[in-house]
């Protein structure tokens, strides 16, 4: 939470069963001014950004959709969430990262 050093980052191991494309959602949250960073989202060579919008508060979750990856095998698979910059004190706070398959 409150992620106030750019070079940190997150990541996550999962598996997948099924490949396919996925819509990648980030469930995040920001206020007091510190909207306008970019965050990367990365997953092998794919890489989706977005800007940090405002959510009303830290702990105020919402929703952005980065866009859409494509996991071409099964098996043991890393996202990484990094910022990208940071605009002002804090970049944003993450609760989770779902990847919804498409079609």
């Amino acid at each position: 939470g409150y992620w106030t050093d750019p070079k940190d980052f997150a990541e996550w191991e999962f598996a997948v069963t099924k490949p396919g494309r996925f819509k990648v959602i980030v469930s995040h949250g920001c206020g007091g001014g510190n909207e306008g960073s970019t965050v990367a989202i990365k997953q092998g060579d794919q890489v989706l950004k977005f800007t940090v919008k405002n959510t009303g508060g830290f702990q105020n979750w919402s929703d952005v959709e980065a866009g859409v990856i494509e996991i071409k095998e099964a098996g043991s698979h890393r996202l990484v969430v990094a910022p990208e910059n940071k605009t002002k004190s804090a970049v944003l706070d993450v609760q989770k990262v779902v990847l919804k398959p498409v079609g």
